[in-house]
């Protein structure tokens, strides 16, 4: 991954916190909600959960008040300020010379509502808060934090936040710091026989599941240099097909241990694993793909089971 393009990302966001461009957490929810209306079915099963939100393409300019089709609530439908917000989220963040500093996100609804009582929900409220301390490792000033609790509020710094500066010093400052990921260290690692499993999840709202499949395939690129000629022999990356962040991480939700054990010990090198997971009351389970494939549903058999899915491009 790249911490210094996802600190300028989160910065970039947090930025619009009390402008016309913010965003409100409902708002959010009701555009997230109009992308499972219109995209549901193109992972192949019509049942309200996105297996591959990378696959909906809803523009966020649909979503503005008074278009077709949109949101009737005033406070739920966004107005001409708030489409470049979400706009921006969905596509990639790019500096003057034309080159990514950050991936765009895939559909997400970037503000839900907390799962652990008291624990402040994930999403862009708290992008000023995790941002922030990035850039205050970086550069060693407090000012790119806001009011206490950090990201409840501007911090100073973001008044002049500019893009094209503070990426670079965002990145040298953390890679000064060893606070980011060296993808050529990574590359060695991976090149000299050892095994890596890499994971994200497919509609993560915190960290972006395209930019860590673009920094694995800098550092795959980066591990042929060094002569190995296929890196999956070595390096593979999966999808956990979930809109959130930090979902099967927990080794009942995809067994990640057995995994890496296998491959190490076994030379099992790992094709296809299991996300087991809930919805309310139902017990589901669905396949954990190989980057960049996702899981859809075969047309036949219980949706709720791993088995009636297939990983496909």
């Amino acid at each position: 991954m790249d911490m210094g393009g996802a600190v300028t990302g989160l910065m970039n966001t947090a930025a619009k916190v009390a402008t016309l461009a913010e965003i409100s957490p409902a708002q959010y929810a009701a555009a997230y909600t109009a992308a499972v209306a219109v995209c549901d079915a193109s992972d192949g099963a019509t049942d309200g959960y996105l297996a591959n939100p990378g696959a909906c393409t809803l523009p966020a300019a649909s979503l503005q008040c008074g278009q077709p089709g949109t949101n009737a609530d005033p406070a739920l439908c966004l107005s001409a300020a708030q489409v470049p917000t979400l706009a921006g989220l969905l596509s990639d963040l790019t500096l003057a010379t034309g080159a990514t500093a950050y991936s765009k996100y895939n559909w997400t609804n970037f503000a839900p509502a907390s799962a652990i009582p008291g624990v402040p929900a994930l999403g862009v409220t708290s992008y000023g808060g995790l941002g922030g301390g990035f850039a205050f490792l970086a550069t060693n000033d407090p000012l790119w934090f806001g009011a206490p609790p950090p990201g409840t509020a501007p911090a100073p710094n973001l008044a002049s936040f500019d893009i094209n500066r503070h990426y670079y010093i965002f990145s040298s400052g953390l890679q000064r710091l060893g606070a980011d990921h060296d993808r050529n260290a990574i590359a060695a690692y991976v090149a000299s026989g050892r095994k890596l499993l890499s994971w994200h999840n497919a509609g993560d709202l915190l960290l972006s599941v395209n930019d860590h499949a673009r920094n694995f395939t800098t550092m795959s690129d980066a591990a042929k240099t060094l002569g190995l000629a296929d890196p999956r022999t070595n390096a593979r990356m999966f999808i956990v097909p979930a809109s959130t962040h930090g979902a099967g991480g927990n080794l009942n939700e995809v067994d990640w241990l057995s995994a890496i054990v296998d491959w190490v010990e076994s030379s099992k090198a790992p094709d296809q694993l299991t996300y087991k997971f809930a919805v309310g009351a139902t017990a589901r389970a669905m396949p954990v793909c190989e980057a960049p494939k996702y899981p859809r549903y075969n047309g036949t058999g219980d949706v709720n089971a791993a088995a009636s899915f297939t990983c496909t491009p």
